[in-house]
């Protein structure tokens, strides 16, 4: 299977803002970036370090894992719970 990479858009409502990160493939229909990623994604978005803003992506569920973030897509996730 050829690894790819995927743009994700990330959002904060609450200011309305939104950026894009590169993330990788690490299976099927999961994403994942780095720590840093996500951190300079956020300070981007609300450069405010003590602000209770929350990050969203459409589309996906975001899974804080050691060292990064999954993206799990959403309709994939469903897809397999239904057997299909």
């Amino acid at each position: 299977m050829i690894k790819s990479n995927k743009k994700i858009t990330l959002t904060i409502d609450f200011h309305n803002t939104e950026t894009r990160v590169i993330a990788r493939e690490i299976g099927p229909n999961t994403y994942r970036i780095s720590d840093r990623q996500w951190y300079d994604a956020r300070r981007r978005m609300c450069g405010m370090p003590d602000c209770k803003c929350v990050v969203k992506s459409t589309g996906f569920i975001i899974d804080p894992v050691y060292g990064g973030f999954d993206f799990i897509e959403e309709n994939a996730f469903w897809a397999d719970k239904d057997g299909e």
